[in-house]
């Protein structure tokens, strides 16, 4: 068994092996397929398998499979120039030498204090930015956390509408505040979507006393909520952007979107062997031009969505949606039950709200099918 020599934060929670898998829905070796509302770890925007990544990776891992950061290759520079292109012109530099969102996020950590030479970086509570020591640490969900090595330089706001007045009392009273780093959409919180006026404040304040803006878009980006970015559709531009998973589906691969004035770091700061690697770079670069263009009609999935989880209190933004379970005893049965019913959902950090995130090329068909397994499921607890 696995179990006996895996660690135990990485035995898997369920007792069976994914053997295959295409768009949507992966298949088990006990034969069954499962409808993935997850994403796998919510990173698989174009779901299983999609042959076009697939057909990159192959011909990068012909061309050239690795190289230092000594050098530069033709798809590290090609996908370094795309990302600033679509972003913000506010932000004009890139680091792409990452691997993953804790590398993004550890970046915009490091680049705040160094610029401002400040300790302090600002969070929510509920919030998840990563799984290094200082990201954990970061963490709203982690705030009281035993984590060793950390600077512990953090203070932490509530996801509500006295965040606001808080922030502005710590930045008028403080002056060792680095940054503030927010989810527009706080997932692992259970689907929290911070208002745009909420964000359009903190944005102000922040500029007001010279304090970054930091925007955790690991699980936003590359077309979650029917934009490239989150912070497109709520209309608020950061002064660094995080960006993972989606980046380049299912391969490890992560970047930084940052203003001129947070290029602080030399080399042997912030730059990762397998960072940029030109097989994650080919596969992103295939991924935004399929973005660019297919429509995959995410408005229209949003509504089926809306329609079929606002009635029990869902609540969500695009493709991802919480729907909180009333108690964590009833959404961990309710998950368990639509897994043995083909149908994969996550759970919230605390375990008490019901995560759905399909990927971007879901049918309608398969929407409609999941929210008929959901309401079977949830309306038999009840």
């Amino acid at each position: 068994m696995a179990d006996e020599y895996l660690t135990r934060n990485i035995i898997p929670a369920i007792n069976s092996k994914i053997v295959g898998g295409k768009g949507a829905i992966f298949y088990l070796d006990d034969g069954r397929k499962v409808l993935d509302f997850s994403a796998q770890t919510l990173n698989l925007s174009l779901g299983h398998n999609y042959p076009e990544l697939i057909e990159a990776a192959k011909t990068q891992l012909d061309r050239l499979a690795y190289h230092s950061s000594r050098f530069m290759s033709d798809v590290f520079i090609n996908l370094s120039e795309k990302l600033v292109s679509l972003t913000d012109k506010h932000l004009n530099k890139i680091n792409l030498k990452l691997t993953d969102g804790s590398d993004a996020v550890e970046s915009a950590i490091k680049r705040a204090r160094v610029a401002s030479g400040k300790p302090y970086i600002v969070a929510f509570k509920g919030s998840h930015h990563g799984e290094t020591v200082e990201t954990l640490a970061s963490s709203g969900k982690h705030f009281d956390g035993p984590f060793l090595g950390s600077s512990r330089k953090y203070l932490w706001l509530e996801p509500d509408d006295s965040c606001e007045d808080e922030l502005a009392g710590w930045l008028r009273s403080r002056k060792d505040i680095a940054g503030v780093i927010v989810e527009p959409v706080m997932v692992n919180a259970g689907v929290i979507v911070h208002p745009t006026g909420r964000l359009r404040r903190i944005r102000e304040l922040c500029s007001k006393f010279g304090v970054a803006l930091i925007f955790d878009e690991i699980q936003t980006a590359f077309g979650w909520v029917g934009t490239t970015f989150a912070y497109e559709r709520l209309g608020v531009v950061p002064d660094m952007l995080a960006l993972g998973k989606a980046l380049a589906p299912g391969f490890p691969l992560a970047a930084l979107a940052l203003n001129n004035q947070y290029d602080v770091l030399d080399y042997g700061y912030d730059e990762l062997t397998y960072g940029g690697h030109p097989v994650s770079c080919a596969v992103a670069l295939e991924n935004l031009k399929i973005l660019a263009e297919t429509d995959f009609k995410i408005s229209k999935k949003e509504g089926l969505l809306a329609r079929g989880l606002n009635k029990y209190g869902g609540r969500g933004m695009g493709l991802i949606w919480g729907v909180p379970g009333q108690d964590i005893k009833r959404a961990k049965r309710i998950y368990t039950d639509c897994f043995d019913q083909g149908l994969l959902l996550r759970l919230s950090g605390d375990e008490s709200t019901l995560i759905l995130k399909p990927p971007l090329m879901v049918t309608e068909v398969q929407i409609r099918q999941a929210l008929g397994i959901f309401e079977k499921i949830w309306l038999g607890q009840s």
